[in-house]
Order: C-alpha cells, then structure tokens, then sequence
C-alpha cells in the first residue's frame, strides 16, 4: 500500500512540474521497494522447497533485482527461474517466450536453458 501511495505522489508531481519532488519521491519508493524485497528474502522465499512447482517466483525476483541495481543477483534469479522450469518440467507461458529468451540472453544464460 504505501508503494502505490508513494506512486500516487510521484504521479502528482510530475503532473505539476515538480522533478525535483518526483526525483524525491522515486527515491523513497526505490527504497521500499528494496525494504519489501529483502523482507521476502528473510520470509524464506530463498529456498527453492518454498514453491518447488512455481519458478516464477524467481522471474519476479529477478526482474525486481534488475529493477534494483542488482545485477548480480539478478541473473542468479533468472538462472534459478531456468532451473526451476527444468526441474518442474514446464516451459515459459507463451506471452513471455520472446522475454524470457531476451532476459536469458542479456545474462548469458541463453546457452544453458533453450526455450
């Protein structure tokens, strides 16, 4: 809730010409946005016996690490979404084929998991 609310008051302030405000405000959602990222680390969504059946949770993770900065740890969680389809026998959903190819590529993983 109070990332949507921070994105509300981003959106103001752009609308007003205020950048510096927005510049402000993105700042401070960039951090919650960390904030909540690393609570759902310490939940336990590390392990991969948490949903051995949905990978995905590793898309959306490594697309918030790349959303962070964090390069690194992004392609560890699309190298574990690669695993994860392997290990669960499925394959990308078909809307995010051309994506997952693009992701995988970008982080060298394109050799290793061939979708």
């Amino acid at each position: 809730m109070r990332i949507g609310h921070l994105n509300t008051l981003l959106e103001r302030a752009i609308q007003e010409g205020s950048l510096e405000r927005a510049c402000a405000l993105s700042g401070r959602a960039q951090s919650a946005a960390f904030s909540m990222f690393n609570e759902l680390v310490a939940a336990g969504a590390e392990s991969a016996a948490c949903e051995p059946e949905y990978p995905y949770i590793y898309w959306h993770r490594g697309l918030a690490c790349e959303a962070l900065g964090q390069i690194e740890e992004a392609r560890k969680q699309f190298d574990l979404f690669g695993q994860g389809l392997i290990t669960s026998k499925k394959i990308p959903a078909s809307h995010l084929i051309a994506l997952v190819r693009e992701k995988f590529h970008l982080y060298n993983l394109d050799k290793i998991y061939i979708f």
